[in-house]
Parts: C-alpha cells; sequence; structure tokens
C-alpha cells in the first residue's frame, strides 16, 4: 500500500540520517521539510482520511527518532481557502501556515498562521523575495521593531533562568531548554551563550573530558549558589 511504503521510506531515511549523524558528528535536524506532500506519497489518496492519517503517523516517526519538527508543504484546493484533501490533515497537524501570494505582485506574499495547537496565532508577516545571484531570499517587509525583538529576547531568557532554577544545579542540554521555551535549537543556544557571557548561567560539556560530539554536549545550569544570590539581588 502507498502509505505503507511512505513508512519504510521515512524509517529508511531516519536510520541513514542517525548514521551520518554518529558518523560525522553532526548536529541533529531542527526541521524536516516534505516538498510536496503530493510528490512524497504518489499513489495515495489525498482525501481519504485513512491514508492521510498513515502519513501523519510517518512525520510522528521521523519526530520521534530524529527529535526534529516535520513541515509538509502541500497545495490549497482551487477556491485557494483551505488546503487540498481530508480534514484530517489539518486536525492532525500541530500547526498550520499559510503562503498567499499578494494580488498583481508575483514577488510579494503574506505568511498567515491558520492553525497553532499550543500557542495564539501570531499576526500576519508580509514578505518579498529578492534576487541573488541564481536563486532569492526572503525579506520581510515588516520585520518586529529593535525594541520588540530586544523584549522577546529578555522574556525568553527569563523563561530559561526558571527551568534552570527549578531544576537547580541539573545540568540540562540545549535540545531540553528550547522545548521548554518552545523555540529552536539555534536560537535558544544563542540566548545562553549571551547568559554565560553575562554569568547567568554555568556550561561545560556532559562529559568535560571528551570533545563535544552529539553523543557528548553542551550543558547548562544554574548552581545553588547563583539561585541565591539572584534572589537576594
Amino acid at each position: 500500500m502507498p502509505c505503507e511504503t511512505t513508512a519504510a521510506t521515512i524509517n529508511h531515511f531516519c536510520h541513514e540520517r542517525q548514521a551520518y549523524q554518529l558518523a560525522n558528528g553532526v548536529d541533529a535536524l531542527d526541521l524536516l521539510i516534505i516538498d510536496t506532500l503530493h510528490t512524497a506519497t504518489v499513489g495515495a489518496d489525498e482525501n481519504s482520511a485513512q491514508h492521510m492519517g498513515k502519513v501523519l503517523h510517518s512525520c510522528r516517526l521521523a519526530i520521534n527518532k530524529l527529535g526534529c519538527a516535520v513541515l509538509l508543504v502541500h497545495h490549497t484546493n482551487k477556491s485557494g481557502l483551505s488546503e487540498r484533501g481530508s480534514v484530517a490533515l489539518r486536525c492532525g497537524s500541530d500547526f498550520v501556515i499559510k503562503i498567499e501570494k499578494i494580488p498583481d505582485n508575483d514577488t510579494h506574499a503574506v505568511m498567515s498562521c491558520e492553525k497553532l495547537k499550543d500557542g495564539e496565532r501570531w499576526a500576519n508577516q508580509n514578505f518579498s523575495l529578492q534576487p541573488q545571484l541564481e536563486s532569492v531570499y526572503v525579506s520581510w517587509n515588516d520585520p518586529s521593531s529593535p525594541t520588540q525583538i530586544k523584549r522577546a529576547k529578555a522574556s525568553d531568557k527569563e523563561k530559561l533562568k526558571a527551568e534552570m532554577k527549578r531544576y537547580v544545579g541539573t545540568r540540562l542540554t540545549c535540545k531540553t531548554l528550547a522545548e521548554a521555551i518552545a523555540k529552536t535549537e539555534n536560537y535558544t543556544r544563542t540566548l545562553l551563550s549571551e547568559m554565560e557571557n553575562a554569568k547567568e548561567c554555568q556550561r561545560e560539556l556532559s562529559d568535560p573530558g571528551k570533545k563535544s560530539s552529539n553523543r557528548n554536549p553542551w550543558v547548562y545550569w544554574i548552581d545553588a549558589i547563583q539561585e541565591r544570590e539572584g534572589l537576594n539581588g
């Protein structure tokens, strides 16, 4: 059955990716993009809740095995108001993002949040595609102001501090802390680096006697002395 083939393919990919990460000491994936859903599930019936349920199950396999998010690129229906196929896709997804071109402008579009399972929908974001050599890059036309970005980072740092104080003295990986504040590992790693430089937390390798690798990640913590000083301050 096509969906069973999809599951086997995902399993094979996960095994190959894990072997590659282990052999080369590279970071785990943050995001796996499947472009497009139709191309990756040839022969499946996208109007079938059963078939699409099995496809989503395959995505969950990748999430669990690789520890990353999975983004399915899919097309809208003829009206452009919703995605094609079974409603099982929307019901089984944690989030749905819609990209829509702005009329009469081939390079400008808007990104809107159609669904967000654990959180509030964000405001629509306009962007344009700018040429660069033989490709393009995304230019956000209405980015957050520097003040908003600074406030957001400060808020996320406070969340990280709260999580480390909750488990005071416990060494936590960047991945664990990123999951706690629902942010990407790269973004969280940047915040943790700034916090370490400001002596707001401590960092060392899980096994200080070995080199950094997937099996020996950096860990972060706040000890009891730091917590007391913070409370007293």
